[in-house]
């Protein structure tokens, strides 16, 4: 009987824990208040016996306490001493910040989405990073539309170019391409079928570029094969921009077969 008696008051200290704990009390807070509750005054000395803590901790705890508007700290001529502000009153603290955050909120959310408007900018360096790029692609487009570069399947890429399409084949991700008239691009073009792809060509004179330039969803990227390096912007209004050039260019007169 004294057992389950015993258990049963441990269980309900750890609930009154738990309760302090959901008010923005860490474990030591809460004991120290809870030691302190009961008692009209008590030195840091007397708390830290009934809450089973070193002296220099409940001090420390303590003085945490009255920041925060659980305690209060009690002039006295000899030694310090604390009061436990009563759970009710503690509670209305609690409330009365939750409502000023709440009245807060609209300015933070403000300023959160003023962040979130900005364009993100990530590059990439070295061939390791270019794979990074490709990588990324897959990852977040059913569709990628691009302005390709002969360097793209030359020897030094081309291990590199035919894991990309072997990968994007597999995720099932389309792509449209506008490239150069060259040896490269219309070998590109010859195999449209098999890797989901359509391309179309524009005459050497009027486009050539060294650099791959897409867009992904809401993604612009580059790729510098010859520099190696790269980059992808995150940002609506960008890829919609170079989304909206390249199907003016796609439907324009100037493609070749």
């Amino acid at each position: 009987m004294l057992t389950i008696l015993l258990f049963r008051a441990i269980l309900k200290y750890m609930e009154r824990i738990k309760a302090l704990k959901n008010l923005g009390l860490n474990d030591k807070e809460a004991r120290c208040y809870l030691a302190l509750l009961p008692l009209n005054q008590a030195t840091a000395y007397m708390v830290a016996l009934r809450a089973g803590i070193k002296k220099p901790t409940a001090y420390v705890v303590l003085e945490t306490l009255v920041s925060k508007g659980f305690v209060l700290k009690m002039p006295s001529q000899d030694k310090i001493k604390y009061l436990a502000k009563s759970p009710k009153e503690c509670l209305a603290t609690a409330h009365e910040k939750i409502k000023a955050a709440q009245e807060a909120l609209p300015e933070l959310m403000a300023m959160q989405n003023s962040i979130l408007d900005k364009p993100k900018i990530y590059f990439f360096e070295g061939r390791a990073g270019l794979h990074l790029i490709d990588e990324d692609i897959l990852k977040t487009a059913d569709e990628v539309i691009s302005f390709t570069t002969p360097r793209f399947v030359m020897t030094e890429n081309e291990k590199m170019s035919k894991e990309y399409i072997k990968k994007r084949v597999k995720a099932g991700v389309r792509a449209r391409v506008i490239g150069q008239a060259s040896p490269e691009v219309l070998g590109l073009k010859r195999k449209d079928q098999a890797e989901l792809r359509e391309t179309r060509i524009l005459p050497a004179e009027l486009f050539s570029s060294e650099v791959e330039m897409g867009v992904c969803g809401n993604k612009v990227f580059a790729s510098n094969y010859k520099k190696e390096f790269g980059l992808i912007i995150e940002d609506k209004d960008i890829s919609s921009s170079l989304r909206k050039i390249f199907e003016l260019i796609w439907n324009g007169e100037k493609i070749v077969e």
